[in-house]
């Protein structure tokens, strides 16, 4: 007479600690990636320029310096897929905060290569 485990339950346990074996290295395989922060620089880009948000002309600017409609707004990253891509690459149109549709203005006596409005803000180049 066997006084041992029984068969089926020897198996029935090692079955059970290799789920477990498996199941707490899985946790250290995934491959999951990092969750990133980045913080972008507030820009309109059109025709070529990366024009940047000027805080101290902005407050000063007056809507009826607005001059034409030069473009639109045709992509705005914050809120987007690529918010969180660090080598994403700005392209003609793109924004970082103005919305999608936002008309892009020049400004009364002012080189559209140098400033443009959008959504009451004003953008500059920098060298």
């Amino acid at each position: 007479m066997n006084r041992g485990v029984p068969c089926s339950l020897k198996i029935n346990l090692q079955f059970v600690a290799i789920v477990f074996l498996l199941a707490g290295c899985s946790e250290a395989f995934q491959s999951s990636s990092p969750q990133v922060s980045i913080e972008w620089a507030n820009i309109v880009k059109w025709e070529d320029t990366e024009y940047y948000y000027d805080d101290e002309l902005t407050s000063d600017f007056d809507e009826d310096l607005l001059d034409q409609v030069i473009g639109e707004v045709t992509f705005t990253l914050v809120g987007s897929e690529e918010e969180t891509n660090s080598t994403y690459s700005f392209k003609n149109g793109d924004a970082t905060f103005a919305s999608t549709g936002s008309e892009i203005y020049s400004v009364k006596g002012q080189s559209v290569e140098e400033m443009v409005a959008v959504q009451g803000k004003v953008y500059v180049r920098r060298e």
